[in-house]
């Protein structure tokens, strides 16, 4: 009798869907086996995002911009749908997020980067920008908002490190958090099913399922724009983050209004033990930004928390031509616009494997982060003496001497970043020779800006890359 009735209840469901179709949507093509009705002329500028593909219908005459994101169980159509050839259909503006269960309807237009809460029923006009829920849905001011949006990308990572990442944020002393979580390979199924089980038990989790594996940069960035936290929060896989983790870095970026990101002090575990305590002053943060180290860059990725209108109201977002040191990007471009600091305290637990992404793309690494450090030097030296300065392809002896001329004529703080971008350049002369190992010993050898490891590290590339200057 079950099996009847479920059998009877998936017929009535299709001559729905079917009748629907014929008398509402006119000319309509149903995808069966993902369970979403279109209309055949409705307009689609750019590939539309659909997570969860179940029970979606959508109008022959609606309009999507670009990169629509559409949950399960969402209508989108007319409220005459006896006359649906004079009906009036919703206009969506781009990156429109709507969550499950909503429906649109009538001659209504979603701005862009609208966000439609689970569950609403949307009947008039929805600003750019907005967050609206409900039924009707109505607008959700600032202050409503959940106060972090906590995004995660999972891929292929052990199932145990995964659960331990997860519960570790899940058992938060600060509760008012959602939880995006992208899966990026989506025939990963032990994943996914634990995934669905947390989503069941826990409401402020968000599934996202990629239709293929995109990546982590673009995994992030979509984790993002569905994203309604005051605060973005990172969090990787296989990590741990102490349980009081949220409650002060929220604290703090409260306390700070003029920091637009920061993270906190790590202890590595796995492969290895150390503890690793991070720079917090966000003038040093910047005066180091190029400078090698063991937290190299100077903010951990999957320790950071970021104010939400750096990405909706400065524009900011991941750079997806970096596969690789995509957080280093990040911050340089943060940076350029204002302040990032950090906690003290230890935040996170970063487990070390034999398989970490920086270990496998090593030498795109390096590429990246001279792209970046090219990058900052040129727009701090422009910035700073409204030139139209470039980094020449080999470095000597001469552009060092010419960031001394800079320096000589700059406000202090801007001197103190010089000397480190004059540090770099020591590490990466053209060629290691005994004029330019002379000119470093007169000049530099002495200065007290210069750390004394960096100063061991230029002479030692002196020797290595050019051994005759010691016999």
């Amino acid at each position: 009798m079950k099996k009847l009735y479920r059998n009877l209840i998936k017929l009535y469901q299709y001559v729905y869907n079917l009748f629907y179709s014929i008398f509402c949507l006119n000319n309509v093509r149903i995808f069966v086996n993902n369970h979403i009705t279109v209309g055949l002329k409705y307009i689609k500028k750019q590939k539309t995002n659909f997570p969860h593909p179940i029970g979606i219908v959508i109008g022959q005459k609606v309009v999507l911009g670009n990169n629509c994101t559409i949950y399960q169980n969402v209508t989108i159509g007319s409220k005459d749908t006896a006359n649906y050839k004079t009906s009036k259909y919703p206009t969506l503006g781009d990156n429109v997020t709507i969550y499950p269960n909503s429906i649109i309807i009538g001659n209504v237009t979603i701005g862009n980067n609208a966000i439609i809460g689970a569950g609403s029923l949307v009947l008039t006009d929805v600003e750019e920008n907005s967050i609206v829920a409900g039924v009707p849905a109505k607008k959700i001011e600032k202050n409503n908002m959940v106060s972090a949006s906590v995004i995660m990308s999972v891929y292929n990572e052990k199932i145990d490190w995964v659960k331990e990442s997860i519960e570790s944020i899940i058992h938060q002393t600060f509760k008012d958090f959602e939880f995006l979580i992208v899966l990026d390979k989506p025939d990963n199924i032990e994943l996914k099913e634990y995934i669905h089980s947390i989503c069941e038990s826990d409401n402020r989790v968000i599934f996202i399922i990629n239709e293929s594996n995109i990546g982590l940069t673009k995994s992030l960035n979509k984790a993002i724009s569905m994203s309604t936290g005051q605060y973005i929060i990172r969090m990787d896989a296989d990590d741990i983050s102490v349980k009081d983790r949220f409650e002060k870095q929220i604290a703090f970026m409260n306390s700070n209004k003029d920091i637009l990101a920061s993270g906190g002090s790590i202890e590595k575990f796995g492969n290895t033990s150390e503890l690793l305590k991070i720079e917090t002053d966000s003038t040093k943060i910047l005066e180091k930004f190029v400078i090698p180290s063991p937290l190299y860059p100077p903010l951990p990725h999957p320790t950071a928390i970021i104010r939400r209108e750096v990405f909706f109201e400065m524009g900011v977002r991941y750079n997806e031509d970096f596969l690789v040191t995509q957080d280093y990007e990040l911050w340089n471009t943060i940076i350029k616009i204002g302040k990032i600091g950090n906690l003290e305290d230890i935040l996170l637990k970063y487990r070390i494997t034999d398989n970490q992404i920086t270990s496998n793309k090593k030498q795109l690494q390096r590429t990246n982060k001279s792209k970046i450090i090219k990058n900052h030097i040129e727009f701090f030296i422009n910035k700073n003496t409204k030139g139209n300065y470039k980094i020449p392809s080999k470095i000597t002896i001469n552009e060092i001497k010419e960031l001394k001329v800079f320096q000589d004529r700059s406000e202090l703080l801007f001197r103190n970043q010089l000397t480190n971008f004059i540090i770099c350049y020591y590490l990466s002369l053209d060629n290691y020779s005994v004029s330019s190992l002379f000119y470093f010993i007169t000049h530099d050898f002495f200065n007290n800006r210069i750390p004394n490891s960096l100063k061991k590290t230029i002479l030692l590339n002196h020797i290595r890359k050019n051994p005759k200057i010691i016999q």
